[in-house]
């Protein structure tokens, strides 16, 4: 019966892999293409919107006129500390901020909260909300809850947190070019768990966009 059958010559089936090759693998980064952060920060070199690159210094303006125009949208506008009973806020304006805001040159406004105890933490935090988060045009509140059983929330102790606060918040905003709000408020309470559920309740109810930002300590 075998001898029946025709001989059978030629290079016979391909297998799989020679009609599908493997593509080459390639390890690390493209080095055609250029180099990227992500998630960006507004920290980072490679975003438009960051000061100095991480140098500390920014680059060298062509004439006065930039150099002028460059301070004005890179100041920050500093208010009086205002106290009532168990409360100290101020508020920090960071450029042309309220000229943009007036003029409708910001796309969507968003209202951030950031509870902060000075802690590792909570700077990291800070970090992240005005380092990543915030654009131009948003509003961020950093707020400090004390206990009123348990830590000094006299007037003098609150308006030395609230610079505390305002020293940290303006050393890291100085290290960007965002044009925002920013609202710093120390606050003395019984709970200072239920101060800062209050904030957060309300700026859920007074704001479509917005984000809480919480340190380890709540």
């Amino acid at each position: 019966m075998a001898s029946l059958l025709p001989t059978l010559s030629g290079p016979g089936p391909r297998p799989l892999s020679s009609l599908h090759p493997k593509k080459p693998r390639r390890m690390g980064r493209d080095p055609t293409k250029a180099k990227r952060v992500f998630p960006s920060s507004n920290f980072d070199a490679s975003r438009p919107g960051s000061t100095d690159g991480g140098s500390g210094t920014d680059a060298p303006s062509s004439n006065k006129e930039d150099e002028i125009r460059k301070a004005a949208r890179l100041a920050i506008h500093e208010g009086l500390i205002a106290h009532t009973p168990d409360r100290s806020v101020t508020t920090l304006i960071r450029g042309e901020y309220l000229k943009m805001e007036k003029n409708g040159e910001f796309k969507r406004q968003r209202k951030y909260l950031v509870s902060s105890d000075l802690s590792p933490q909570a700077t990291y935090a800070m970090e992240w909300a005005i380092g990543t988060v915030l654009r131009d045009g948003d509003t961020l509140w950093v707020t400090q809850a004390l206990a009123k059983d348990v830590e000094p929330c006299e007037e003098k102790d609150r308006e030395e947190n609230t610079r505390a606060l305002v020293e940290e918040t303006r050393r890291l905003l100085k290290r960007t070019r965002l044009q925002v709000k920013i609202i710093v408020e120390v606050v003395a309470a019984k709970v200072p768990k239920h101060m800062i559920t209050e904030m957060v309740i309300f700026l859920i109810i007074h704001s479509n966009n917005r984000l809480i930002i919480l340190s380890r300590q709540w």
